[in-house]
């Protein structure tokens, strides 16, 4: 028996062996394929070209949705020329990698779909150009890859965008700005990454406030910070407001200056009146979605996004009618509503009232400024950003949340109220309406 077991054990082990061999020399295979289709394509386009001058700004992690859906190529560079900006950082010689496969859009020149192959094609010489070809090629011989985990595009990355960032930032004489976004989420581009980076000035631009951890009463065990990821990978941090510098500053995530909300949307002004003589309250609600396999343990669980959203809405409705009053009740998805991914209860909620001219549900893509321009009052869960947005605009803001008691919700952030029950928030929109000077219907 125990001759059996030997035996089985060897021939199971052997044939692993050999499963992993296989695997690794199809990854090879692959990856030599991606190094040759890639310069040779590179090399293609380099000797059709004039070399250009390198970039002095670099900036990642731009959604195709923030450059054409919510603004345009010349709203975002007006809004990264504004001085709050221009203090820090310079647009003038700069590129944007924009990862959209719509090519057409590509209208600009400061618009690149990749930018280590834009700075490798345009930028570098040819002796260079060859070193980081040398390098690449090499390092395969070296690296030990995950072949259950490794993507083309990761392959990309760790073979040849890498050597083409030490490469450039070797080669230039004064200091490269690199600015990236939320949009990388929690793992930064290489070039923020890697030891070279320390020759280059990084900087986050945290263009959501999102950045607080909501945690349970009850949790006995102290997860890490997602956002810890990024210690010692950024030099500057431009953030929103004072408390989202010291929760920054909490992690060790480099220096931190506060510049306000920062929204790649184009801005209007708004002319917010201290004095209101309309005879309609115009609500404007921004919630977060839950989403359907993070239920469990979650601050943004279906029910408590249910019960804040109904228990807003009835409320509201009441306190109108019983000031004679019309109410128009607007919620703004923080996203747009999938069935595979979000809580279908939610959506059902949401359908439902809106069907019953209860709410009116906006674009998920709508202009933020001109959408609160037209809005006298702004409520959201914690911590949504608009809020925060609308506090800073002059519009009255608050946060509900009712099925707070198991977690650390602080009751102010920033000069906003957060509303724990129903009572607060009948008595806030009550104080509200005598301030503003809102008059009844006769």
């Amino acid at each position: 028996m125990l001759q059996h077991r030997v035996h089985y054990n060897y021939i199971y082990t052997r044939r692993i062996r050999v499963e992993l061999t296989i695997k690794r020399t199809l990854l090879i295979i692959r990856i030599f394929v991606v190094l040759v289709t890639y310069f040779i394509t590179a090399v293609i386009s380099k000797f059709f070209r004039k070399r250009k001058i390198a970039p002095r700004t670099i900036i990642f992690s731009i959604s195709a949705n923030q450059i054409w859906k919510d603004s345009t190529p010349g709203d975002l560079k007006s809004i990264l020329s504004e001085t709050r900006f221009a203090q820090y950082f310079s647009i003038e010689n700069s590129i944007w990698q924009v990862r959209s496969l719509n090519f057409n859009r590509y209208f600009r020149n400061e618009i690149v779909f990749d930018a280590a192959r834009y700075i490798l094609i345009n930028c570098l010489t040819w002796s260079l150009f060859l070193r980081i070809l040398v390098d690449s090629i090499t390092s395969v011989c070296y690296k030990d890859f995950d072949t259950n985990k490794t993507s083309t595009q990761s392959l990309i990355e760790e073979l040849i965008d890498g050597f083409t960032w030490k490469q450039f930032f070797g080669s230039q004489h004064s200091q490269i700005e690199l600015i990236t976004t939320l949009s990388s989420g929690l793992k930064l581009p290489i070039c923020f990454r890697e030891e070279y980076a320390k020759q280059t000035h990084r900087i986050m631009l945290w263009y959501s406030n999102n950045s607080f951890q909501i945690t349970n009463r009850h949790a006995t065990v102290k997860t890490q910070h997602p956002l810890a990821n990024f210690s010692k990978e950024i030099d500057l941090n431009l953030v929103w407001s004072s408390s989202q510098k010291r929760e920054l500053e909490s992690l060790d995530l480099g220096a931190c200056q506060i510049i306000g909300p920062i929204h790649f949307q184009k801005h209007y002004d708004l002319s917010v009146a201290k004095e209101k003589q309309s005879k309609e309250l115009r609500v404007a609600f921004f919630d977060v979605i839950p989403i359907q396999h993070l239920q469990l343990g979650n601050f943004y669980s279906s029910k408590a996004c249910r019960n804040n959203l109904l228990s807003t809405v009835e409320l509201l409705s009441t306190v109108c009618r019983s000031e004679n009053m019309n109410l128009t009740f607007v919620l703004k998805p923080k996203r747009e509503y999938k069935l595979k991914y979000h809580d279908r209860a939610y959506i059902e909620l949401c359908t439902s009232l809106a069907e019953t001219k209860k709410i009116i549900v906006e674009e998920a893509q709508v202009n933020l400024y001109s959408f609160l321009s037209g809005v006298d009052l702004v409520l959201g869960v914690p911590f949504t950003s608009p809020v925060q947005l609308a506090h800073h605009l002059g519009i009255k803001a608050a946060y509900v949340s009712f099925e707070s008691s198991e977690w650390n919700v602080s009751k102010n952030l920033d000069g906003i109220e957060v509303l724990f029950d129903l009572n607060e928030l009948e008595l806030f929109i009550r104080e509200f309406f005598i301030r503003s000077g809102f008059q009844k219907l006769v």
